[in-house]
């Protein structure tokens, strides 16, 4: 009876991967098809999150201190400086949290609504400040400090690189 448990339990967990490896395989394939670099941030901020099942999907920026503190695009927003650091680490690519309040730097208006989530450093260029890919959820344990990030990563390297095809910047 263990046995078979835990059979079924890898047959499920095979299957939940795959799903999820194809959530991303359509996200990035929506990201590289966007025909203008608008077109390509209004598809990570509004049609990812519906194909990668998550509640919402922001861009953060950081910008010197003369920046505007928002661009006019809905779901993009401009960071102080050292504030990617300061909520993810220096030397770190990622985080994952569960049972948190959402912070308005990364979600803007709806992070009333995040109760965990995943900030993903963006490195586009070496000429560029970093940015975030922000994933938020309204289930308190969606995302945590235990999820796997591969595909995660995956998706965000793939980003980098359009944003910087995009904006025609060196790596």
């Amino acid at each position: 009876d263990k046995l078979k448990d835990e059979r079924t339990e890898i047959i499920a967990n095979s299957k939940q991967n795959q799903i999820v490896q194809n959530r991303i395989q359509a996200a990035v394939i929506s990201i590289i098809q966007a025909t203008t670099f608008e077109k390509m941030i209004h598809v990570v901020t509004h049609e990812l999150p519906e194909l990668l099942d998550v509640d919402f999907i922001t861009l953060a920026i950081e910008a010197n201190a003369d920046a505007p503190k928002r661009v006019p695009v809905r779901g993009v927003y401009v960071l102080a400086p050292g504030a990617i650091d300061a909520a993810i680490g220096p030397d770190k690519h990622a985080r994952l949290r569960s049972h948190i309040a959402g912070e308005d730097a990364f979600f803007g208006e709806v992070s009333r609504f995040v109760k965990s989530d995943v900030l993903l450093r963006l490195k586009v260029s070496a000429d560029s400040p970093d940015g975030v890919m922000c994933f938020g959820a309204r289930e308190p344990e969606a995302f945590g400090p235990d999820m796997a990030t591969e595909l995660l990563f995956f998706l965000s390297k793939v980003l980098e690189n359009t944003i910087r095809a995009w904006l025609d910047l060196p790596e």
